[in-house]
């Protein structure tokens, strides 16, 4: 009965909530890391059909990620990774700005009870195109993960601060964002 209020409760939040808006690079994350000295690639392709930075005209991305986590220490994740993608509509390829994170556990969970991590990163504004950021960025995150119904569902949730520097000073960069 616990469980089942539980999932009321998350699912109630759901639909409550209102439309949100992400910078890029829009930074998430999940509470587990790397193991001591072990290294995790991970990877994904996204294609996405998106209004031009600064320009309502769309265009058609394909990108690539690839991330590499290691365990530097004992409960110490170091993770960099970056995005290399081709736009069809320019005609010319585009690369996120790269990125270096430092990840901690502060509690692991075995039941229900949500685990916790810290992360801290910064992204270099060394990107190009339209998956470039046109600042340089630093954040710090609290992260929370559950695991309700036997993992058949686990829900993250992320919070903190980002600092970004460098912005331009027209808004036409973020009109994606707006």
């Amino acid at each position: 009965k616990n469980l089942i209020k539980r999932f009321f409760y998350i699912f109630s939040l759901l639909f409550l909530a209102g439309p949100s808006f992400a910078a890029i690079p829009f930074v998430t994350d999940d509470v587990g890391i790397s193991n001591y000295d072990q290294l995790i690639v991970e990877e994904y392709t996204e294609i996405w059909h998106l209004p031009k930075k600064g320009d309502n005209e769309l265009t058609n991305m394909i990108g690539q990620y690839i991330g590499l986590s290691y365990g530097a220490a004992n409960n110490l994740e170091v993770s960099t990774g970056g995005l290399a993608g081709y736009d069809f509509a320019d005609q010319s390829a585009s690369f996120m700005n790269s990125f270096v994170q430092l990840k901690s556990t502060i509690y692991r969970s075995d039941d229900e009870t949500p685990s916790l991590a810290i992360s801290g990163g910064y992204v270099n504004h060394n990107g190009r195109g339209q998956y470039n950021d046109p600042a340089t960025n630093y954040y710090a995150m609290g992260i929370a993960t559950s695991r309700l119904f036997d993992n058949g569902l686990i829900f993250h949730v992320n919070y903190g601060p980002k600092a970004s520097y460098g912005l331009p000073t027209d808004k036409g960069s973020y009109v994606r964002m707006q």
